[in-house]
């Protein structure tokens, strides 16, 4: 199933940094899952790393958590990730989003695209619905500290 999905069934999942709304987010099936950047959740157990991001189940009226696995490195889809490697991308994140892409690099770059692909992979239409929706419902249940 790993090879398969980051082979030959779709590419590896984007995770999206939106410094100008302080955003992570990614989608799957239609669905997108969000987190702000102050808010984001990330774990390494056996040096894997993870992010916490939510959506809206408007079926069931009630928010929904995954942890989404980003593409840190080259052995992030065998789970095989080194604790440098989390650690740089952490990182990397953090320089980007309290400082801009000036700090990374001075160029824009493009990957390649997918020689082996066949699938698409874009974002669903409803994006900034979908985050809305996600945003109102973890403001509403965020504890509030008086």
């Amino acid at each position: 199933y790993i090879t398969g999905k980051s082979v030959f069934i779709g590419p590896y999942p984007i995770l999206v940094l939106d410094r100008k709304r302080n955003l992570l987010y990614t989608w799957e099936n239609k669905k997108v899952y969000v987190a702000r950047y102050e808010d984001a959740g990330y774990a390494a157990p056996s040096n894997n790393l993870f992010i916490k991001l939510f959506t809206f189940n408007s079926d069931k009226n009630r928010l929904e958590t995954i942890l989404f696995q980003p593409n840190a490195s080259v052995h992030s889809s065998l789970f095989l990730s080194e604790e440098y490697e989390n650690n740089a991308f952490v990182s990397f994140i953090n320089a980007y989003m309290q400082k801009g892409r000036d700090v990374i690099t001075d160029h824009d770059f493009e990957s390649e695209p997918l020689k082996f692909y066949f699938g698409r992979y874009e974002p669903p239409v409803d994006v900034d619905a979908q985050i809305a929706k996600t945003l109102n419902q973890l403001d509403k249940e965020k504890p509030h500290h008086a």
